[in-house]
């Protein structure tokens, strides 16, 4: 598990990446947790109820559907991707023993930024309880989440790759926390949102607390998305929230569907605010081609006349550009202003702005960069995070990763040396 986050007191996002284990579980590959401000704004739907016993008397005959949602095989109580209705099953025999080593997935903190990736490769389908799950394999699901800390927001990319190249429906779960307050909230109140505060729009989602903190969420992609809000749904359920074992509270979740065939990506920018005010964003532009062959592609001007562009291939090497700055790449993060540009690229394998040959051929390169006078000026790796080690430093104690590796979809990913200042 992965926690994203800018200061103690501020902004925080989890990232769960596991591997098959023995034990309680959750089909949470790739979900994410965001809490902001001192109010949870994105959440899991909270605990199963295990036996029909502790669900309200009047409920107990809906047990098996409420199970469906709840239970550990549920990949629809978090906030991941499920294809075709089917919730992930972690196909194979589950380990027995403690893993020594971290997943091999790059990982990457700085002053700047934070990055964090996963890649879900085990199957969607129905498992039967004690069974060895054998779901289906032709889908998989890479989820990468890059932490702009200086405007406290992430940015997450989700391709799914379908090798057998025919149409899968994907749908992208965001799931809210209920408000429960007074007696109605017993001795466990949740500070979340009502269901009228929960709006979709053109832009994505956003939540509408007149008295804040709150949540906007901006979607772009190759295909466009279908938007649905459920709340409290009991055929099938969907749109809950338990404070505990057999609680039934209702909550909103936010479905994005979509459908494609072959490899799709998808990207969504989170961005917490601490009142009811919105982002400072003047301007918001996307690709116009949403077809498999376009990336996908957001950007932002705002108000103190910075910009924010992401751009992602879902694994393609392509020209890509934000603002002045082009690479040959798959994946393009960039924040400037008129005078620089710092970001992340991925499976970069020239910066056209140089001609550095030393990021061309056949290697990719993984990197967080900045941008100015006209060229690259400093150049930081990304690492598979083959071990971890801690170290304390002026801004505090710093996780640093090591070791070159190989990611779990199998590309071979090599170190690049971290160049100093170009004077």
């Amino acid at each position: 598990m992965t926690i994203a986050h800018r200061e103690w007191d501020s902004p925080y996002l989890f990232f769960m990446n596991a591997r098959p284990a023995t034990g309680h579980h959750a089909m949470d590959n790739l979900a994410i947790e965001v809490h902001a401000f001192g109010r949870q704004l994105l959440v899991r739907a909270g605990p199963p109820f295990y036996t029909p016993k502790f669900l309200p008397a009047d409920r107990r005959g809906d047990a098996q559907a409420i199970e469906e949602y709840f239970g550990e095989r549920s990949s629809f109580k978090v906030n991941t991707v499920v294809v075709d209705g089917k919730s992930q099953c972690r196909s194979g025999r589950p380990s027995d023993k403690a893993y020594t080593s971290p997943i091999p997935e790059r990982w990457h903190s700085s002053d700047e930024f934070d990055f964090v990736e996963g890649c879900y490769t085990l199957g969607y389908g129905d498992v039967k309880q004690g069974a060895i799950a054998n779901g289906d394999r032709s889908v998989s699901h890479r989820r990468r989440v890059i932490f702009v800390r200086r405007d406290s927001l992430w940015i997450v990319a989700d391709t799914m790759l379908a090798t057998d190249h025919t149409e899968h429906e994907y749908t992208r779960v965001w799931k809210f926390p209920p408000r429960l307050v007074g007696p109605a909230s017993g001795h466990t109140p949740v500070h979340g949102f009502s269901e009228s505060e929960i709006i979709l729009d053109s832009n994505g989602v956003h939540t509408a607390d007149p008295n804040g903190p709150n949540l906007w969420i901006f979607n772009a992609g190759q295909k466009p998305v279908l938007q649905r809000k459920l709340f409290g749904d009991r055929n099938p359920y969907r749109g809950w929230y338990a404070r505990h074992l057999g609680d039934l509270t209702p909550a909103v979740d936010v479905h994005s569907t979509w459908t494609d065939a072959g490899q799709s990506t998808q990207l969504t920018l989170l961005w917490p605010r601490p009142d009811a005010r919105p982002p400072p964003v003047i301007e918001r532009s996307q690709a116009v081609d949403q077809t498999a062959e376009s990336p996908a592609r957001l950007t932002l001007k705002l108000a103190d006349g910075r910009w924010i562009s992401i751009t992602d291939t879902g694994g393609e090497i392509r020209p890509l550009a934000a603002g002045p700055v082009h690479f040959v790449a798959e994946t393009l993060l960039a924040v400037g202003d008129k005078h620089e540009a710092r970001g992340i690229v991925i499976g970069a394998m020239q910066d056209v702005a140089r001609q550095d040959s030393s990021a061309s051929g056949s290697l990719r390169h993984d990197m967080e960069f900045t941008y100015a006078r006209g060229r690259i000026v400093k150049k930081t790796p990304i690492l598979p995070a083959k071990h971890f080690r801690w170290s304390d430093t002026v801004s505090g104690l710093r996780t640093v990763v090591a070791d070159e590796g190989q990611d779990r979809c199998g590309r071979s990913l090599p170190q690049l040396p971290e160049s100093p200042d170009v004077k």
